[in-house]
């Protein structure tokens, strides 16, 4: 290369890297789409294993706490969403539990009812009602101890492994169902006699009862640390099918719901799998969330067999929160469900929204960075409200049924300052005032000031390692809150 060339190489280099930082300072901006928008929400939500087995028994000064905290829309996150644990119950001359998770069963031996078990999740459960939870759905992770093979609660015996792992997991999956054929129909009458006695005891009506959790996946072995029942395909239609005709011989509306799996991708296989009476059975297809990347396939199965979807369990042990939010951004803008749910309300620094030990010794609860992060999405997007199509998947638009205000959640992951403009120019009107709440490594849900909204575009940025809320008041959409929107996103 001669000398010339090598200069003017030089200088263009240095031009394109001066208007490559000029573009890394500009303005992100994110345009908001009321033309594509979801059916209603219907809420954010919790599961109530373990954790209210163990809170609901603390003396009234600590519990009542708890609920506040987890369920008041003001003080608290607000979540309206609550997933009940039938406990099977464990063989009890075994002792392999831990405390939180050795739940009770309400029939601990054939035809014998124990309607006084499980006080302490039944307390939260009855306390979450009356603190504005409005839907509720039964679960079980397992069958009682004499409905399964092995005689535990805690999954199939397993004699053949291989490097540690199960071989009939490969080679012989059926060998792991815990669930004995003979009982399954047993099983299916137990779950629809809990939920009725519950329904008349305690004046809690389930929309839908789940008969199997995680049902596919292969860990669940005789001396695992909880509840756990692998169900194969072809014996998960004939459970649905089952519990569906439970429910329907005692009279109650509650409805099935199906298969909970672990990951998303596995959740589109069982539900593609099921026979045609076991889909007719179903209401409600739902997933958890912990794996898979398949949502969008998820959502259009779904929806295209009229069922409704939600993403019914998800936790992490990141305790910054940034994980949750992220995730809660992946199953919100593509998987679209109609609620979204915590697995662990209250549990380790890690994995819980709020901080106990769990051992069954009373103490009050502690807020950690990760609660503010849900609560930067449980506080302000509210059941009813109406999800709008963004370009940007760092952020999640809404608009609030009942008050009208547009609420943009946004998540900064990096490393460095993001400046946005967000273009609310779609919008009739495009917004009157606008104030916001952020929480950061230094910040809880703290409010945000030096923000512009002028002329529909709302300036503003978004720190390193932080999840902010924006709640513009005098936005709006045409005929925003009809039944059937324009260009719907599925849920």
């Amino acid at each position: 290369m001669k000398f010339g060339q090598g200069v003017m190489l030089r200088i263009l280099v240095f031009a394109l890297l001066i208007v490559g930082s000029v573009g890394a300072s500009a303005d992100d901006l994110v345009r908001i789409d009321p033309s594509q928008r979801s059916l209603p929400f219907e809420g954010w939500g919790v599961s109530l294993a373990w954790w209210a087995k163990v809170v609901g028994n603390f003396p009234d000064v600590y519990r009542n706490d708890y609920i506040e905290k987890i369920f008041d829309p003001e003080k608290g996150l607000g979540l309206t969403v609550v997933r009940y644990n039938i406990g099977g119950g464990e063989n009890p001359t075994l002792h392999m539990l831990p405390f939180r998770a050795d739940m009770e069963g309400f029939e601990p031996a054939p035809g014998h009812w124990n309607w006084s078990a499980d006080a302490g999740q039944r307390w939260v459960l009855r306390q979450a009602k009356a603190h504005g939870a409005t839907l509720f759905e039964a679960f079980a992770n397992s069958p009682p101890y004499w409905m399964t093979v092995s005689g535990s609660v805690s999954g199939a015996r397993c004699s053949w492994r291989v490097a540690g792992s199960c071989a009939w997991a490969v080679i012989a999956p059926d060998r792991l169902n815990n669930l004995a054929r003979t009982h399954e129909d047993d099983f299916a009458q137990y779950l629809a006699t809990v939920v009725a006695h519950i329904e008349r005891q305690d004046g809690i009506v389930f929309r839908t009862l789940e008969p199997l959790n995680e049902p596919s996946s292969i860990w669940w072995w005789y001396g695992h640390n909880q509840e756990g029942c692998h169900v194969d395909r072809q014996a998960q239609s004939r459970l649905v099918l089952d519990t569906s005709r439970a429910l329907a011989s005692l009279g109650l509306t509650t409805t099935v719901s199906a298969s909970d799996e672990n990951d998303i991708d596995e959740a589109l296989a069982t539900f593609r799998s099921f026979d045609h009476d076991a889909r007719s059975s179903l209401s409600q297809v739902n997933t958890h969330s912990y794996n898979g990347s398949k949502r969008k396939a998820l959502a259009d199965s779904v929806a295209a067999a009229g069922k409704r979807l939600w993403q019914s369990e998800y936790g992490d042990g990141d305790p910054t929160g940034m994980t949750l939010s992220e995730t809660i951004l992946a199953d919100l803008r593509q998987m679209h469900p109609a609620a979204w749910i915590y697995w662990q309300a209250v549990d380790g620094p890690e994995w819980g929204l709020l901080t106990n030990t769990m051992d069954g010794k009373p103490s009050p609860p502690q807020r950690g960075r990760k609660y503010w992060v849900m609560a930067n999405y449980s506080r302000f997007i509210r059941p009813g409200a109406i999800f709008l199509e963004t370009d940007d998947e760092r952020s999640l638009a809404a608009l609030n049924a009942k008050d009208g205000r547009l609420i943009v959640v946004s998540t900064n992951a990096s490393s460095h300052t993001r400046h946005v403009r967000y273009d609310l120019s779609r919008l009739s009107p495009a917004g009157t005032s606008v104030t916001a709440f952020r929480t950061s490594a230094t910040e809880s849900l703290a409010p945000v000031s030096g923000l512009v909204l002028s002329n529909g575009i709302l300036t503003a940025s978004l720190p390193e390692d932080s999840v902010t809320t924006f709640v513009i008041a005098g936005a709006g959409v045409a005929d925003a809150h009809k039944s059937e929107p324009d260009t719907a996103l599925h849920q």
